[in-house]
C-alpha cells in the first residue's frame, strides 16, 4: 500500500505514487507541477513558486 503524502506547494494529500512530481524527496501534485510548468515572469504567483522551489532545493 502507498503512503498519503502532501504537496510541497499547496498541501493537497496525495497518494505515493499518483501523478505528479518527485523532486529531492519532495512531492509535487500534478496540478501545482503544471502551474510550475506554465507560469511566466508576468504571473503573479510566478514568484511565490520560485520562493517554494528554493525552499526545497535549500533543504536539501
Amino acid at each position: 500500500m502507498k503512503g498519503l503524502v502532501h504537496c510541497s506547494f499547496c498541501a493537497e494529500e496525495i497518494y505515493e505514487g499518483q501523478e505528479g512530481l518527485r523532486l529531492l524527496g519532495r512531492y509535487i501534485c500534478e496540478r501545482c507541477e503544471k502551474m510550475i510548468v506554465d507560469s511566466t515572469v508576468e504571473d503573479k504567483s510566478y514568484f511565490l513558486l520560485k520562493e517554494k522551489m528554493k525552499s526545497i532545493w535549500f533543504a536539501w
